[in-house]
């Protein structure tokens, strides 16, 4: 059973990316992106980003569907 207080963690995280994906609503989103020595690309921000939570991703796959 969760905690109170992971719960209220959990909300706080939720409402964060949720009020981040509001403002571009209308807008389209531009990650700047990190490479590594191998070649690998990572997303700067950590936030909003598909290498994130399944909810980051459904909120990403919504907006490109609807554009």
């Amino acid at each position: 059973m969760m905690k109170n207080h992971d719960l209220h963690s959990l909300r706080c995280d939720t409402k964060n990316k949720v009020s981040i994906g509001w403002k571009f609503v209308n807008d389209g989103i531009f990650y700047p992106w990190n490479l590594d020595f191998r070649g690998r690309a990572y997303p700067i921000p950590p936030n909003l980003n598909h290498l994130g939570s399944d909810m980051c991703r459904g909120m990403l796959t919504v907006s490109i569907l609807l554009i």
